[in-house]
């Protein structure tokens, strides 16, 4: 949840290798490894936009005390609700 830089090495026509770096990475590869399978995390930073955008449920006051991410979403259930809280 804050700036990336993204670059491109080589051509359109024969290769083309891309490179992300920055923080969101990061981000992403802790909420990945926290997952297990069906499974989807929202990083600590994440999490502090979905507050403000969503009513959470389940641990993520927890695991936002730790800095850690936090499960959103399973095959059989969602963890936060769309509307805004108030």
């Amino acid at each position: 949840v804050v700036h990336i830089v993204g670059i491109h090495v080589g051509d359109d026509i024969s290769c083309r290798q891309y490179l992300i770096l920055g923080d969101p990475i990061n981000q992403v590869a802790k909420a990945e490894s926290a997952a297990g399978h069906g499974e989807v995390f929202a990083s600590p930073e994440a999490g502090q936009h979905l507050v403000k955008a969503c009513n959470l449920k389940g641990d993520w006051e927890e695991a936002m005390k730790d800095w850690r991410p936090f499960r959103i979403a399973d095959h059989n259930e969602r963890f936060f609700d769309g509307k805004r809280r108030r």
